[in-house]
């Protein structure tokens, strides 16, 4: 079952490849800038798909991560100017989205996806853990199933170390232009 689909034309690339493994949405990013020879000199996270393009397997024991949600009371989305229309009007698409947003909040969420298993974990809400294989449509909630434990816990484990890796990383070079002037 294909969650989504980005379709690629690049000079030299396979026809008709799939991508099986998981990417996020900003490896899209390093596949242009590696199609592009652009030499990238800050700390990053994502990983090129340009092989993949060219007909290379890709790493089958990939997992990639995702965050979203709100903790906050009033920490949402339809209250940002440029988007209050759209939660207004019960004719926009969005509308029910939205509404649901106001009244009843997202909780703030994590998730680590592999070939095989999608976790979803939530600090406060109710949190997920699919075996892809066996329910590729997510219907079925393993998160307090015994026979996922060890690989529940190793996903969050891994989850943990992706968040350890990756937060507030500084730069490796102080910006030539210097520290920001602070408003007048």
């Amino acid at each position: 079952m294909v969650e989504e689909a980005v379709i690629v034309r690049i000079p030299g690339g396979k026809a008709g490849q799939v991508i099986e493994q998981p990417i996020n949405s900003f490896d899209m990013m390093e596949t242009i800038a590696d199609m592009a020879n652009v030499n990238v000199s800050h700390i990053r996270f994502a990983k090129s798909f340009l092989a993949q393009l060219h007909g290379s397997p890709g790493d089958s024991n990939r997992t990639v991560y995702s965050e979203g949600g709100f903790l906050y009371h009033r920490e949402i989305e339809p209250f940002d100017p440029f988007q209050a229309d759209t939660y207004k009007d019960p004719h926009n698409l969005y509308y029910p989205r939205g509404k649901e947003e106001v009244e009843e909040g997202i909780p703030r969420a994590v998730m680590a996806k592999n070939m095989n298993y999608k976790l979803v974990f939530r600090a406060d809400g109710v949190s997920e853990f699919y075996d892809l294989k066996e329910d590729p449509r997510e219907l079925t909630n393993m998160y307090d199933n015994v026979k996922y434990k060890e690989v529940r816990d190793k996903m969050l484990m891994d989850l943990l170390d992706w968040f350890v890796k990756t937060g507030d990383v500084t730069p490796l070079a102080e910006d030539p232009r210097g520290a920001p002037k602070p408003p007048h």
